[in-house]
């Protein structure tokens, strides 16, 4: 049995650079990434063992409480709002998403990855992301490795689009940088994951890693001038880049909506928050949308006077379709789900992984955690990206092999 759980894992990293693959055309977005699959075996094996063992299953009240949280909030909001919105049976959704979290919430809490093929695998699993920058253009126009269109041709690799791609470079080569002993491998992983970085054009990667370099600076940079001395660098290195950005982020304000999309569903997504401090569950979100959005377009309008191209942003009110409406963000979405309670647990707990990677000091795995913070936090959706399971599952389990605590 542990050789196959061994197995799976080996796969799930292996599989987590792609993430777009032909596979949705028979499992929707589940089959983005093939990592599910492995990922669900394991999953189907920890039930058979807790069947054989069930004697000794000892279920924590936390989990209860979660979980019980979850049935209520999602069945009110069922009662409010009905069962249907844009076009699909709210409870056949509300499962959907439930699976997509369980299946991005495993590999973080149940899984050891104290092993050395755990990191041989990463270090496979970076070289793969790194052939999908340099065969990018082949890529592309694959039909078994992108299901959608790259819509704004920017470089995405094995990747959705861009900013996925960046996530999934930063994240594994700042983990295989850190499992590296020569300082020259460590510069040339540092040094190919940066230029990854660069070439995918992201604007939240690459605004986010200066951030996390920012605050890395103040954890372990030692001496009041040296502090000075490396913010200094990390101003000149956003002057430089804020032309490159500015053309960018004026190109999408004047040719595309995704600049309008993203900020009108953040504020939409604090107007539901600040209206359902609890939450709306798994079923109410899509109805919701309905009533928040209209009021964030003309909060932005005409309370805040700025003009912006809204018309994707509109097409999501009572449409029949439910395709590419989400908050764009990991952390106001699921807060739209569960309110000021999920926002709490998120904030308690990273700051608990920052505390004790700052105490681990290590630098390469605290910064790919300020960088996966601040991505969830702006930009990035969570579920689906298995790089970020694997990243905070590689921390939660130094974590608990440090309390002596082993994961399967």
């Amino acid at each position: 049995m542990k050789e196959i759980k061994l197995l799976c894992v080996f796969l799930f990293i292996l599989l987590v650079p792609f993430q777009d693959t032909s596979l949705q055309q028979y499992f929707g977005f589940l089959g983005a990434s093939p990592s599910f699959f492995p990922i669900s075996v394991l999953i189907f094996l920890s039930i058979i063992e807790g069947l054989i063992n069930y004697r000794n299953i000892k279920i924590k009240k936390v989990n209860l409480v979660i979980f019980l949280y979850v049935v209520l909030i999602s069945s009110f909001y069922l009662i409010i709002f009905g069962t249907e919105s844009h076009g699909e049976n709210l409870i056949i959704k509300a499962f959907k998403i439930a699976i997509l979290t369980v299946l991005f919430l495993y590999p973080i809490f149940y899984i050891n990855y104290d092993h050395k093929w755990v990191r041989i695998s990463i270090k496979i699993a970076f070289l793969i992301s790194v052939i999908g920058v340099i065969l990018n253009d082949y890529i592309d126009t694959s039909l078994m490795f992108h299901y959608h269109e790259n819509l704004n041709m920017r470089p995405r690799g094995f990747s959705l689009e861009s900013s996925w791609l960046s996530s999934v470079i930063v994240t594994l080569g700042l983990l295989v940088s850190s499992y590296s002993k020569s300082k020259i491998r460590k510069i040339i992983y540092i040094f190919i994951m940066l230029s990854g970085l660069a070439y995918s054009a992201s604007k939240g990667g690459i605004i986010a890693m200066l951030l996390a370099g920012f605050c890395i600076s103040f954890f372990y940079l030692r001496g009041f001038w040296l502090k000075v001395t490396f913010t200094l660098m990390m101003i000149i290195a956003s002057v430089y880049l804020y032309g490159f950005l500015d053309i960018i982020f004026l190109v999408d304000i004047n040719e595309y909506t995704s600049t309008a999309t993203r900020s009108g569903l953040a504020i939409t997504s604090l107007f539901m928050i600040l209206s359902n401090p609890f939450g709306v569950g798994f079923t109410g979100f899509l109805p919701a949308i309905n009533v928040y959005i209209p009021q964030a377009i003309e909060f932005i309008q005409y309370n805040l006077n700025i003009s912006l191209n809204f018309s994707e942003l509109s097409s999501y009110v009572a449409v029949d379709s439910a395709q590419n409406i989400s908050a764009k963000s990991f952390l106001l979405e699921y807060s739209c789900y569960f309110g000021l309670p999920f926002l709490i647990i998120f904030l308690r707990f990273h700051n608990l992984l920052i505390e004790k990677m700052k105490g681990s000091n290590n630098m390469y795995i605290l910064m790919a955690l300020i960088y996966t913070l601040i991505g969830l936090s702006t930009y990035l959706g969570g579920v689906g990206l298995y790089n970020v399971s694997l990243l905070y599952g590689v921390i939660y389990s130094e974590i608990m092999q440090k309390k002596n605590i082993h994961s399967i």
